[in-house]
């Protein structure tokens, strides 16, 4: 059995404002259909298809455009789409899913956009448990414990067959992002190990997996990554799960294209120059080289570097003999933001007064700053 995987495809996002970006994320999407073999069973979409309320006509249309031929392909059984924390309340993303049925007009599409779903092939010896992305699940119940673990505890509980089971869900792990406010550890989400197979959207990064004999966890990765950043870091995949035996034997990355994403400074402008095109994503520092080619290339995107004359612990102070207190910075940001809770800000602000020293090595303070700047100024 074979199962082909996507999520965080974010189809409508501005991507800074840049339709060329937005468009490559659209063509990227509409590529799925071409990039599923011939021997897959079942494919699934682990959320975020849509971008909030960047959504239109044209994403909506791609959407029912690439459910349809993939429901053409007669050697798909299933196919099973969750909503994640950006499109568990769009209107396209209802309005569509409504329109695929009418459409497509089969039951090959498994669609859940709110509580859970169970669904069972007896012939195939599979259990799939769809878990779209709800906010309140990461709340705490009466005895401490988040609502989530009542949920899998009542599929279990509920379904105790002996088959294959596979949870599909939308959420963070937080030993991979441990910032997350939610999300469940590994060890929270693996349990007794009652899913063989758990497929899930929202951590962008298609390198978070987990294979384990008895339980194996993975993130899809993105069709098309939506920073900058990002896109220079990682690939843009969807991923082919083989299962034989009640296990997973076989996980294949499935490339998608992206435009080249290349840093330029004066040193190395001259060798890299004639490579340029309306293709390419450019990354500088200097702001001339931005000036000269931001019209000729599809994005460039400049970000001044901090030049500094004194680090220390706490601060930097800058060429133009500026000082900057890095944890009071953090911490007013930390106390000023509304969107998490005082727990959750005690235990940022107590991770700002660290101790970064170490018996073998110095942690550079301006790592520090740095990552202290990504984590918390540009929320």
């Amino acid at each position: 059995m074979k199962i082909f995987v996507t999520a965080d495809n974010h189809i409508g996002k501005h991507l800074k404002k840049r339709k060329a970006l937005r468009d490559w994320a659209i063509n990227n999407f509409k590529l799925i259909p071409s990039k599923i073999p011939n021997d897959i069973d079942y494919v699934i979409f682990a959320g975020d298809v849509f971008d909030k309320e960047n959504t239109d006509i044209e994403c909506y249309n791609a959407y029912i455009e690439v459910l349809s031929k993939i429901n053409s392909m007669p050697n798909i059984k299933n196919i099973f789409v969750i909503t994640g924390n950006h499109d568990q309340y769009s209107n396209f993303y209802n309005s569509a899913s409504i329109d695929v049925v009418k459409n497509i007009g089969n039951s090959k599409v498994v669609l859940c956009n709110k509580d859970y779903l169970v669904w069972n092939n007896d012939e195939d010896n599979l259990m799939i448990t769809l878990l779209p992305f709800n906010r309140e699940l990461f709340l705490d119940n009466e005895v401490g414990t988040k609502v989530i673990t009542d949920k899998l505890n009542e599929v279990q509980f509920n379904n105790s067959n002996d088959c294959f089971k596979i949870l599909v869900s939308h959420f963070a792990i937080t030993d991979w992002m441990p910032f997350a406010t939610t999300g469940l550890s590994l060890d929270e989400l693996i349990g007794n190990h009652y899913y063989n197979l758990i497929v899930m959207g929202d951590l962008h990064n298609e390198d978070y997996e987990k294979v384990d004999e008895e339980t194996t966890v993975l993130y899809t990765g993105s069709t098309f990554h939506t920073s900058i950043s990002d896109l220079s870091n990682h690939n843009n995949v969807c991923k082919i799960i083989t299962i034989e035996d009640n296990s997973v034997m076989n996980i294949e990355k499935v490339m998608l294209p992206k435009p080249p994403v290349v840093k330029i400074d004066k040193s190395n402008l001259d060798s890299l120059k004639d490579s340029l095109d309306e293709n390419t994503i450019v990354i500088t520092d200097d702001m001339d080289i931005h000036n000269d080619i931001k019209d000729r290339v599809l994005y460039s995107q400049y970000s001044p570097k901090l030049e500094v004359t004194n680090v220390t612990d706490d601060t930097v102070t800058t060429n133009d003999d500026e000082t900057i207190d890095i944890t009071n910075i953090c911490i007013d940001k930390i106390n000023n933001d509304s969107t998490i809770n005082n727990d959750t800000k005690s235990y940022l602000i107590n991770l700002l007064n660290i101790d970064t020293d170490s018996s073998t090595e110095r942690i550079y303070p301006m790592k520090i700053f740095q990552e202290r700047q990504r984590r918390f100024l540009k929320r």
